[in-house]
């Protein structure tokens, strides 16, 4: 309760002094903890080394009730899945994401029909395969 990913190479590696930290996520960027974040060769974040399983919370604040289109800007060497659901469990969307042919080689997917509630929303978008590295997703 109360988590906002779920990472496989989880642990808490924060250290309050910067000059005491041994490690880092995997990417290096931003923050200490097991979401491996990383920095494009355009200076963009991203996550990055995703596998199977892992997921990322974000709270979503909307104005009406209504159904959303999410655009989600990926990478991926492989075709891949990623679910979308509501922090109790219900599944809103599933994406199929076409290879890129690479990890910074970005294609933007698109969701349509999302509903969600006026007022605070919390998503999970599920990685259903390994190796998808998500930009960004726009709610229009």
């Amino acid at each position: 309760m109360g988590s906002a990913y779920l990472d496989k190479d989880f642990i808490n590696l924060w250290v309050s002094d910067a000059a005491k930290r041994s490690e880092w996520n995997s990417g290096n960027q931003l923050r200490n903890d097991g979401v491996d974040i990383y920095k494009s060769k355009d200076n963009q974040y991203y996550v990055g080394k995703t596998e199977s399983g892992e997921w990322i919370q974000y709270t979503i604040n909307s104005k009406a009730d209504k159904a959303y289109t999410f655009d989600i800007k990926y990478a991926s060497s492989n075709d891949a899945k990623i679910r979308i659901e509501d922090a109790s469990g219900k599944q809103l969307a599933i994406v199929s994401l076409s290879s890129t042919a690479g990890n910074e080689t970005w294609k933007t997917a698109s969701a349509k029909g999302i509903n969600l509630k006026k007022g605070e929303n919390k998503i999970r978008i599920y990685f259903e395969n390994d190796g998808v590295n998500l930009n960004y997703f726009e709610v229009k």
